[in-house]
């Protein structure tokens, strides 16, 4: 028998609270569950070991609320992608500057 849409119960789950951002070099910026998560997909994504990978910078993690662009007519936060694109797995941002 198949369920109809009607029939289905959808549920709006709110990302922000299992998503967070993590700032792995000063251009990119990495989507995933924990740091360890950011900072694996980073160097797999390029080929790259720990030292290699984070030689210049240290990781951190950014505030949800942390803007990325600001066009002076509206504004993109870590809070607007996670609600809007993170799908679960390890997602890549990259920064201008």
């Amino acid at each position: 028998m198949e369920d109809s849409f009607e029939d289905m119960n959808i549920v709006n789950v709110d990302v922000t609270h299992t998503v967070k951002f993590f700032q792995v070099t000063e251009k990119e910026v990495i989507a995933a569950m924990d740091i360890h998560e950011a900072e694996t997909y980073f160097m797999s994504l390029f080929n790259m070991n720990r030292d290699e990978a984070f030689y210049y910078f240290q990781s951190k993690e950014l505030s949800l609320n942390h803007v990325l662009c600001n066009s002076g007519r509206s504004k993109v936060t870590l809070g607007d992608i996670a609600q809007n694109h993170w799908e679960g797995s390890p997602l890549l941002i990259l920064l201008e500057q």
